[in-house]
């Protein structure tokens, strides 16, 4: 690991010893900022006419169950460019 990287995750674990309650809210921030970027972004795939198909070979779904879930979900999908 390079001495810069090394030097942020060194100095990100000594704040969150001493600052537990506030590194979990910007922690959690973080993480949902990342769960709802790609839900957005899979909405998106989803908009588009062949976005079922998009989805299920970029993550290599066979389930007919989740295919199905995300058909339906397309139908509704309507993006606000």
């Amino acid at each position: 690991m390079p001495k810069e990287e090394y030097d942020f995750v060194e100095h990100w674990a000594k704040y969150y010893k001493t600052n537990p309650d506030d590194a979990r809210t910007q922690n959690a921030k973080f993480i949902n900022s990342i769960f709802a970027k790609h839900y957005d972004w899979r909405t998106m795939i989803l908009s588009k006419p062949n976005g079922v198909e998009i989805l299920s070979k970029l993550y290599d779904v066979k389930n007919p169950e989740i295919l199905d879930m995300w058909k339906k979900k397309a139908k509704t999908v309507q993006i606000k460019l």
